[in-house]
């Protein structure tokens, strides 16, 4: 009887002393699974590296997390991923004070048990072209600069644009290198300067005047009182005196002149002769129109002799 005691006491510190281990082991394996899961992180950073930038406003996204960027340099999204999950980095908002266009590289991917670092963003500025209209161009020879540079030879009406672009912000100056030289021509340029502003300018005004000049020359002769110039069948000039003369209205370069007689004199019977009195305006004064009054031979004598 004893023994079966002692036996049944045995099996039973045995069972109890298992029981224990058991709980103890437990313990022990749920320790050392938080030790080591303490160093662990199950999330990660997405980031990478900005360069190029120069304007304002641009702003990444990734899956919904927005971040403005103001510089160059490095960059990191304030929402952590879980491991395993996809990540996908845009651009929201491109950079608009100075009109840029930032690209992505390397923007998506998954997570793989670490941060993302190599995430690139390149920024470009934006390039815009200058040109503008030229009117009341009648001549050969003009040409345009922008910049004191980027020569633009026109020969004819109409829109313009220089061949290079400029960056955004960039300063402008249109000016005129030559001036037209088959006719003689002024242009001359309005709203030739300013900056960039994230469009192309297309504003610039050239406008041509052709240069004007004069008809005249000298009449010669006894009495001249009652002479009448014309030139192109108008203009009339009256002539008081013998000397230089010069019409009222002077004619564009480039146009035809007629200097004929509309009147003679008529304090005498003479007649006056006009001499290089056609031809074109070509570029300067005409001053050699030459006429010449002379007294009738039938009228020297119309007193007869005094003996």
């Amino acid at each position: 009887m004893f023994k079966k005691m002692s036996e049944i006491y045995k099996i039973l510190l045995v069972v109890s002393m298992s029981s224990v281990v058991a709980s103890y082991a437990s313990v022990i394996s749920q320790e050392l699974l938080d030790d080591y899961y303490s160093g662990y992180s199950d999330t990660f950073t997405v980031g990478g590296m900005i360069s190029g930038l120069d304007g304002d406003g641009l702003v990444l996204q990734n899956t919904g997390d927005n971040l403005a960027i103001d510089k160059n340099g490095s960059f990191i999204f304030e929402t952590a991923l879980v491991d395993g999950s996809a990540y996908y980095v845009t651009i929201l908002s491109q950079p608009t004070n100075l009109r840029q266009t930032c690209n992505v590289s390397n923007g998506s991917g998954t997570l793989v048990g670490g941060n993302v670092t190599n995430v690139t963003v390149t920024c470009t500025t934006n390039t815009f072209t200058i040109g503008g209209d030229v009117s009341g161009l009648a001549g050969t020879g003009l040409v345009l600069q922008n910049n004191a540079g980027d020569d633009l030879a026109i020969d004819e009406d109409g829109s313009f644009s220089f061949a290079t672009l400029l960056d955004d912000g960039t300063a402008f100056a249109v000016t005129v290198l030559t001036q037209p030289t088959d006719l003689s021509q002024t242009c001359t340029v309005s709203n030739g300067s300013g900056t960039l502003s994230g469009s192309d300018v297309s504003s610039v005004t050239v406008t041509c005047v052709t240069g004007t000049f004069t008809v005249g020359g000298y009449v010669s002769g006894p009495a001249v009182t009652g002479l009448v110039l014309q030139n192109n069948a108008g203009d009339d000039l009256p002539i008081a005196a013998e000397g230089s003369f010069t019409f009222s209205n002077p004619l564009d370069d480039g146009s035809t002149y007629s200097v004929t007689v509309l009147s003679q004199p008529t304090d005498l019977s003479q007649t006056c002769n006009v001499l290089n009195g056609s031809g074109t305006s070509a570029g300067v004064d005409v001053v050699n129109v030459s006429v010449t009054c002379v007294i009738k031979p039938d009228d020297i004598f119309a007193g007869g002799f005094e003996g």
